[in-house]
Protein backbone atom coordinates (compact mmCIF):
# COMPACT_ATOMS: atom_id res chain seq x y z
CA UNK A 1 0.00 0.00 0.00
CA UNK A 2 1.76 3.01 -1.01
CA UNK A 3 0.99 5.47 2.22
CA UNK A 4 1.93 9.68 1.56
CA UNK A 5 1.23 11.86 3.88
CA UNK A 6 -1.19 14.56 3.59
CA UNK A 7 0.66 17.33 3.14
CA UNK A 8 2.68 16.03 0.06
CA UNK A 9 -0.85 15.73 -1.62
CA UNK A 10 -2.41 19.10 -0.30
CA UNK A 11 -2.23 22.49 1.11
CA UNK A 12 -4.83 24.78 2.85
CA UNK A 13 -6.47 27.96 1.34
CA UNK A 14 -7.71 30.09 4.17
CA UNK A 15 -11.07 31.88 3.52
CA UNK A 16 -11.23 36.06 4.23
CA UNK A 17 -14.22 37.96 4.90
CA UNK A 18 -15.28 39.51 1.58
CA UNK A 19 -16.75 43.02 1.52
CA UNK A 20 -20.47 42.37 1.94
CA UNK A 21 -23.48 43.44 -1.10
CA UNK A 22 -27.19 44.13 -0.23
CA UNK A 23 -28.06 42.16 -3.34
CA UNK A 24 -27.08 39.04 -5.22
CA UNK A 25 -26.60 40.63 -8.74
CA UNK A 26 -22.56 39.84 -9.98
CA UNK A 27 -22.05 38.72 -6.44
CA UNK A 28 -21.81 34.91 -4.60
CA UNK A 29 -23.14 33.61 -1.28
CA UNK A 30 -20.95 34.34 1.72
CA UNK A 31 -19.72 30.78 2.60
CA UNK A 32 -20.34 30.42 6.36
CA UNK A 33 -21.01 26.81 8.12
CA UNK A 34 -24.35 28.18 9.00
CA UNK A 35 -25.04 29.59 5.88
CA UNK A 36 -23.98 25.94 4.44
CA UNK A 37 -26.42 23.87 6.88
CA UNK A 38 -29.19 25.98 5.65
CA UNK A 39 -29.50 27.59 9.29
CA UNK A 40 -28.59 31.29 8.46
CA UNK A 41 -30.09 33.14 5.36
CA UNK A 42 -27.33 33.82 3.07
CA UNK A 43 -25.13 36.83 2.37
CA UNK A 44 -23.12 37.92 -0.77
CA UNK A 45 -19.77 38.65 -0.99
CA UNK A 46 -17.78 41.00 -4.04
CA UNK A 47 -16.08 38.18 -5.74
CA UNK A 48 -13.07 40.49 -7.36
CA UNK A 49 -12.55 41.68 -2.94
CA UNK A 50 -9.18 41.93 -1.90
CA UNK A 51 -8.08 38.25 -0.54
CA UNK A 52 -11.79 36.36 -1.27
CA UNK A 53 -11.15 32.43 -1.60
CA UNK A 54 -13.83 31.17 -4.33
CA UNK A 55 -15.42 27.84 -4.33
CA UNK A 56 -16.58 25.75 -6.87
CA UNK A 57 -18.87 22.94 -6.31
CA UNK A 58 -15.91 20.37 -7.29
CA UNK A 59 -13.57 21.78 -3.93
CA UNK A 60 -14.03 20.90 -0.84
CA UNK A 61 -13.50 23.28 1.94
CA UNK A 62 -12.95 21.98 5.79
CA UNK A 63 -14.01 24.00 8.84
CA UNK A 64 -10.89 25.18 10.96
CA UNK A 65 -12.16 27.49 13.58
CA UNK A 66 -15.06 26.98 15.92
CA UNK A 67 -16.65 23.88 17.66
CA UNK A 68 -17.57 22.06 14.49
CA UNK A 69 -13.82 22.43 13.17
CA UNK A 70 -13.05 19.54 11.27
CA UNK A 71 -15.72 19.12 9.17
CA UNK A 72 -15.97 18.53 5.36
CA UNK A 73 -18.05 20.30 2.72
CA UNK A 74 -18.44 20.02 -0.75
CA UNK A 75 -20.27 20.99 -3.75
CA UNK A 76 -20.58 24.68 -2.73
CA UNK A 77 -20.36 27.82 -5.21
CA UNK A 78 -19.28 31.02 -3.60
CA UNK A 79 -16.34 32.59 -1.33
CA UNK A 80 -15.30 31.36 1.54
CA UNK A 81 -15.79 32.42 5.12
CA UNK A 82 -12.47 33.54 7.24
CA UNK A 83 -13.03 30.42 9.24
CA UNK A 84 -12.81 27.89 6.84
CA UNK A 85 -10.40 26.34 4.49
CA UNK A 86 -10.14 25.40 0.76
CA UNK A 87 -8.48 22.29 0.29
CA UNK A 88 -6.26 22.54 -2.68
CA UNK A 89 -4.28 19.85 -4.35
CA UNK A 90 -0.36 19.49 -4.94
CA UNK A 91 -1.29 16.65 -7.18
CA UNK A 92 -3.77 15.02 -9.63
CA UNK A 93 -5.98 12.73 -6.71
CA UNK A 94 -9.61 11.77 -7.57
CA UNK A 95 -11.34 14.47 -5.36
CA UNK A 96 -14.19 12.33 -4.19
CA UNK A 97 -11.50 9.55 -2.89
CA UNK A 98 -9.56 12.85 -1.06
CA UNK A 99 -13.16 13.62 0.25
CA UNK A 100 -13.89 10.05 1.49
CA UNK A 101 -10.49 10.33 2.99
CA UNK A 102 -11.38 13.71 4.78
CA UNK A 103 -14.60 12.17 5.64
CA UNK A 104 -12.81 8.68 7.84
CA UNK A 105 -11.21 11.09 9.81
CA UNK A 106 -14.02 13.72 10.83
CA UNK A 107 -13.90 12.26 14.58
CA UNK A 108 -10.07 12.52 14.91
CA UNK A 109 -10.19 15.91 13.65
CA UNK A 110 -13.15 16.43 16.55
CA UNK A 111 -10.91 14.78 19.25
CA UNK A 112 -7.19 16.48 18.28
CA UNK A 113 -8.69 20.67 18.10
CA UNK A 114 -6.50 22.84 19.57
CA UNK A 115 -6.89 26.04 21.69
CA UNK A 116 -9.43 26.44 24.58
CA UNK A 117 -11.70 29.58 23.90
CA UNK A 118 -11.37 29.03 20.07
CA UNK A 119 -11.56 25.26 18.78
CA UNK A 120 -9.21 24.79 16.08
CA UNK A 121 -8.46 22.10 13.17
CA UNK A 122 -5.21 20.51 14.43
CA UNK A 123 -2.95 21.29 11.06
CA UNK A 124 -0.05 19.23 12.38
CA UNK A 125 -2.81 16.06 13.07
CA UNK A 126 -3.82 17.05 9.09
CA UNK A 127 -0.91 17.23 7.67
CA UNK A 128 0.50 14.29 8.88
CA UNK A 129 -2.05 11.95 8.14
CA UNK A 130 -1.05 8.93 5.98
CA UNK A 131 -3.45 8.19 3.12
CA UNK A 132 -3.56 5.39 0.85
CA UNK A 133 -2.76 6.45 -2.39
CA UNK A 134 -3.21 3.83 -4.97
CA UNK A 135 -3.53 4.53 -9.16
CA UNK A 136 -5.91 7.06 -10.51
CA UNK A 137 -8.06 3.89 -11.52
CA UNK A 138 -8.07 2.19 -8.44
CA UNK A 139 -8.91 5.57 -7.10
CA UNK A 140 -11.87 6.00 -9.41
CA UNK A 141 -13.04 2.15 -8.51
CA UNK A 142 -12.83 2.79 -4.73
CA UNK A 143 -15.01 6.10 -4.91
CA UNK A 144 -17.75 4.36 -7.39
CA UNK A 145 -18.03 1.36 -4.76
CA UNK A 146 -18.42 3.80 -2.08
CA UNK A 147 -21.03 5.92 -3.93
CA UNK A 148 -22.91 2.49 -4.27
CA UNK A 149 -22.89 1.80 -1.09
CA UNK A 150 -23.55 4.91 0.55
CA UNK A 151 -26.45 5.44 -1.81
CA UNK A 152 -27.98 2.39 -0.92
CA UNK A 153 -27.50 3.66 2.62
CA UNK A 154 -29.32 6.86 2.24
CA UNK A 155 -31.94 5.53 0.64
CA UNK A 156 -32.54 3.40 3.89
CA UNK A 157 -32.14 6.05 6.15
CA UNK A 158 -34.83 8.62 3.94
CA UNK A 159 -37.21 5.61 4.36
CA UNK A 160 -36.99 6.13 7.97
CA UNK A 161 -36.66 9.57 8.33
CA UNK A 162 -40.15 9.26 6.09
CA UNK A 163 -41.45 6.62 8.00
CA UNK A 164 -40.77 8.95 11.66
CA UNK A 165 -42.64 12.15 9.61
CA UNK A 166 -45.23 9.51 8.64
CA UNK A 167 -45.88 8.11 12.00
CA UNK A 168 -45.74 11.94 13.61
CA UNK A 169 -48.53 13.22 11.20
CA UNK A 170 -50.90 10.33 12.15
CA UNK A 171 -50.49 11.08 16.08
CA UNK A 172 -50.99 14.32 15.24
CA UNK A 173 -53.77 14.22 13.07
CA UNK A 174 -55.38 12.53 15.83
CA UNK A 175 -55.10 14.67 18.18
CA UNK A 176 -55.75 17.43 15.88
CA UNK A 177 -59.16 15.17 16.09
CA UNK A 178 -59.69 15.74 19.70
CA UNK A 179 -58.67 19.55 20.31
CA UNK A 180 -59.66 20.75 17.12
CA UNK A 181 -63.76 21.10 15.10
CA UNK A 182 -64.98 21.92 11.96
CA UNK A 183 -67.58 23.97 13.79
CA UNK A 184 -67.26 26.99 15.36
CA UNK A 185 -69.54 26.71 18.08
CA UNK A 186 -67.33 24.06 19.50
CA UNK A 187 -64.28 26.14 19.85
CA UNK A 188 -62.98 28.57 22.43
CA UNK A 189 -59.99 30.91 22.65
CA UNK A 190 -57.11 29.33 24.46
CA UNK A 191 -56.94 32.38 27.00
CA UNK A 192 -60.09 31.24 28.03
CA UNK A 193 -58.49 28.22 29.39
CA UNK A 194 -55.35 29.71 31.36
CA UNK A 195 -55.13 31.38 34.50
CA UNK A 196 -51.93 33.59 33.18
CA UNK A 197 -50.46 34.79 30.12
CA UNK A 198 -47.44 37.19 30.40
CA UNK A 199 -44.10 37.82 28.91
CA UNK A 200 -41.64 38.37 31.84
CA UNK A 201 -39.45 41.57 32.48
CA UNK A 202 -35.53 42.60 31.34
CA UNK A 203 -33.73 41.37 34.50
CA UNK A 204 -30.52 43.53 35.38
CA UNK A 205 -27.78 40.09 36.18
CA UNK A 206 -26.39 40.02 38.79
CA UNK A 207 -25.21 37.29 41.90
CA UNK A 208 -26.91 39.23 44.34
CA UNK A 209 -30.47 37.28 43.94
CA UNK A 210 -31.51 34.16 44.08
CA UNK A 211 -33.95 34.12 41.27
CA UNK A 212 -33.49 32.08 38.43
CA UNK A 213 -34.22 33.98 34.84
CA UNK A 214 -35.07 31.60 31.98
CA UNK A 215 -34.75 33.04 28.92
CA UNK A 216 -35.28 31.69 25.08
CA UNK A 217 -31.92 29.51 25.31
CA UNK A 218 -33.31 27.56 28.01
CA UNK A 219 -35.92 26.02 26.17
CA UNK A 220 -34.97 23.23 23.77
CA UNK A 221 -36.14 19.84 22.71
CA UNK A 222 -39.08 20.71 24.58
CA UNK A 223 -37.89 20.65 27.82
CA UNK A 224 -35.64 23.38 30.34
CA UNK A 225 -32.82 23.67 30.99
CA UNK A 226 -32.69 25.89 34.16
CA UNK A 227 -29.72 27.93 32.95
CA UNK A 228 -28.75 30.70 36.35
CA UNK A 229 -29.10 34.45 35.36
CA UNK A 230 -29.33 36.09 38.52
CA UNK A 231 -30.54 40.12 38.71
CA UNK A 232 -30.36 42.47 41.29
CA UNK A 233 -32.90 44.85 40.93
CA UNK A 234 -34.97 45.14 44.30
CA UNK A 235 -37.57 46.87 42.35
CA UNK A 236 -38.30 43.81 40.23
CA UNK A 237 -38.14 41.75 43.77
CA UNK A 238 -42.31 41.91 43.35
CA UNK A 239 -42.86 41.07 39.86
CA UNK A 240 -40.61 38.09 39.87
CA UNK A 241 -43.15 36.94 42.80
CA UNK A 242 -45.80 37.85 40.62
CA UNK A 243 -44.23 35.71 37.79
CA UNK A 244 -42.79 32.97 39.59
CA UNK A 245 -42.54 29.79 37.26
CA UNK A 246 -45.28 26.95 38.67
CA UNK A 247 -45.10 23.18 37.97
CA UNK A 248 -47.39 22.40 34.88
CA UNK A 249 -46.60 25.99 33.32
CA UNK A 250 -45.95 25.68 29.60
CA UNK A 251 -43.12 27.67 28.36
CA UNK A 252 -43.17 29.50 24.34
CA UNK A 253 -40.28 31.27 22.91
CA UNK A 254 -41.93 34.39 21.60
CA UNK A 255 -38.66 35.87 20.09
CA UNK A 256 -35.23 34.87 19.06
CA UNK A 257 -33.63 33.62 15.72
CA UNK A 258 -33.23 30.06 15.84
CA UNK A 259 -35.57 30.49 19.09
CA UNK A 260 -38.78 31.49 18.10
CA UNK A 261 -41.60 29.13 18.67
CA UNK A 262 -39.97 26.38 20.94
CA UNK A 263 -42.41 24.88 23.68
CA UNK A 264 -41.38 23.51 26.73
CA UNK A 265 -43.66 22.23 29.91
CA UNK A 266 -42.20 22.57 33.63
CA UNK A 267 -42.32 19.24 34.94
CA UNK A 268 -39.69 20.14 37.78
CA UNK A 269 -38.40 23.00 39.61
CA UNK A 270 -34.94 23.59 41.32
CA UNK A 271 -34.83 24.69 44.71
CA UNK A 272 -34.62 28.88 43.85
CA UNK A 273 -37.62 30.89 42.71
CA UNK A 274 -37.58 30.90 39.02
CA UNK A 275 -39.17 33.56 36.63
CA UNK A 276 -38.77 34.51 32.53
CA UNK A 277 -37.46 37.13 30.93
CA UNK A 278 -38.58 39.15 28.18
CA UNK A 279 -38.14 36.77 25.32
CA UNK A 280 -40.49 33.93 27.47
CA UNK A 281 -44.38 34.04 27.42
CA UNK A 282 -45.86 31.87 30.29
CA UNK A 283 -49.32 30.16 29.91
CA UNK A 284 -51.01 28.42 32.78
CA UNK A 285 -53.55 26.37 32.27
CA UNK A 286 -56.52 26.91 34.47
CA UNK A 287 -56.77 23.50 36.61
CA UNK A 288 -60.14 24.16 37.37
CA UNK A 289 -61.14 23.90 33.75
CA UNK A 290 -58.19 20.75 33.12
CA UNK A 291 -56.86 17.80 34.32
CA UNK A 292 -53.32 18.04 34.98
CA UNK A 293 -53.07 14.56 32.29
CA UNK A 294 -55.66 16.68 29.83
CA UNK A 295 -52.63 19.79 30.36
CA UNK A 296 -50.21 17.81 29.24
CA UNK A 297 -51.51 16.38 26.02
CA UNK A 298 -53.02 20.32 25.54
CA UNK A 299 -49.15 21.10 25.27
CA UNK A 300 -48.67 18.70 23.07
CA UNK A 301 -51.09 19.98 20.99
CA UNK A 302 -50.08 23.62 21.31
CA UNK A 303 -46.59 22.42 19.77
CA UNK A 304 -48.14 21.47 16.77
CA UNK A 305 -50.24 24.43 16.28
CA UNK A 306 -47.42 26.62 17.01
CA UNK A 307 -45.30 24.51 14.08
CA UNK A 308 -48.26 24.95 11.50
CA UNK A 309 -48.49 28.51 12.24
CA UNK A 310 -45.41 29.07 10.42
CA UNK A 311 -43.22 30.46 13.79
CA UNK A 312 -39.94 30.80 12.85
CA UNK A 313 -39.96 30.43 9.01
CA UNK A 314 -38.64 33.66 7.22
CA UNK A 315 -39.93 36.92 7.98
CA UNK A 316 -41.61 36.23 11.44
CA UNK A 317 -39.75 37.39 14.20
CA UNK A 318 -42.15 37.59 17.68
CA UNK A 319 -44.88 35.65 18.43
CA UNK A 320 -47.66 37.68 20.27
CA UNK A 321 -49.60 37.51 23.08
CA UNK A 322 -52.65 37.82 21.11
CA UNK A 323 -51.42 35.05 18.83
CA UNK A 324 -51.74 32.96 21.82
CA UNK A 325 -54.77 34.18 23.03
CA UNK A 326 -56.65 33.89 19.90
CA UNK A 327 -55.85 30.44 19.28
CA UNK A 328 -58.83 28.37 19.28
CA UNK A 329 -59.56 24.97 20.35
CA UNK A 330 -62.35 22.13 21.16
CA UNK A 331 -64.43 23.61 24.53
CA UNK A 332 -63.17 21.10 26.65
CA UNK A 333 -65.33 18.23 28.30
CA UNK A 334 -65.75 17.87 32.12
CA UNK A 335 -62.80 16.52 34.18
CA UNK A 336 -63.82 13.03 34.24
CA UNK A 337 -64.02 12.97 30.45
CA UNK A 338 -60.72 14.48 30.24
CA UNK A 339 -58.96 12.19 32.36
CA UNK A 340 -60.59 9.12 29.93
CA UNK A 341 -59.06 10.76 27.21
CA UNK A 342 -55.82 11.20 28.55
CA UNK A 343 -55.53 7.54 29.38
CA UNK A 344 -56.60 6.08 25.72
CA UNK A 345 -53.95 9.39 24.32
CA UNK A 346 -51.22 7.23 27.24
CA UNK A 347 -51.77 4.47 26.24
CA UNK A 348 -51.62 5.09 22.36
CA UNK A 349 -48.55 7.06 22.63
CA UNK A 350 -46.20 3.71 24.25
CA UNK A 351 -46.21 2.44 21.05
CA UNK A 352 -45.46 5.64 19.31
CA UNK A 353 -42.39 6.29 21.28
CA UNK A 354 -41.37 2.92 20.72
CA UNK A 355 -42.00 2.99 17.12
CA UNK A 356 -40.12 6.56 16.61
CA UNK A 357 -37.46 5.14 19.01
CA UNK A 358 -36.89 2.11 16.96
CA UNK A 359 -36.61 4.36 13.51
CA UNK A 360 -34.33 6.94 14.96
CA UNK A 361 -32.04 4.00 16.03
CA UNK A 362 -32.04 2.74 12.75
CA UNK A 363 -30.81 6.10 11.11
CA UNK A 364 -28.09 6.44 13.94
CA UNK A 365 -26.98 2.75 12.76
CA UNK A 366 -26.87 3.03 9.36
CA UNK A 367 -24.96 6.37 9.38
CA UNK A 368 -22.62 4.38 12.33
CA UNK A 369 -22.41 2.22 9.20
CA UNK A 370 -21.15 4.78 6.70
CA UNK A 371 -18.70 5.10 8.84
CA UNK A 372 -17.27 1.77 9.54
CA UNK A 373 -17.15 1.23 5.74
CA UNK A 374 -15.04 4.39 5.70
CA UNK A 375 -12.74 3.28 8.37
CA UNK A 376 -12.34 -0.50 6.06
CA UNK A 377 -11.84 1.44 3.43
CA UNK A 378 -9.22 3.27 4.74
CA UNK A 379 -7.55 1.74 7.21
CA UNK A 380 -3.62 0.62 6.55
CA UNK A 381 -3.72 -2.89 7.38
Amino acid sequence: MNLRKLSDIVDLLKGKKPEISTNSDGNLPYLTAKYIRGESDPKYGIPNSKGSVLVCPDEYVIIMDGSNSGEVFTDLNGILASTMGKIVLKEKINQKYLGYFLESNKKLFSRTKTGSAIPHLSKEVFFNLEIPVPSLAKQEKIVQKLDKSFSNIDKLIKNSEKNIEDIKSLFNSFLSDIFSSNQSEDLIQLDSLSTYISRGLQPKYSDKSETLVINQRCIRDNKVNFEVGRYHDQNLKKVAEDKKIQIGDILINSTGVGTLGRVAQVTELPNNDVTVDTHVTIFRPDFNILSKEFSNWLFVYLQNLIEKMGVGASGQTELRRADLQNMKIINPPNIKIQQGISEKLDNLKIPYDNYLRLKKDLVIKYSMLKNSILDYEFSHE
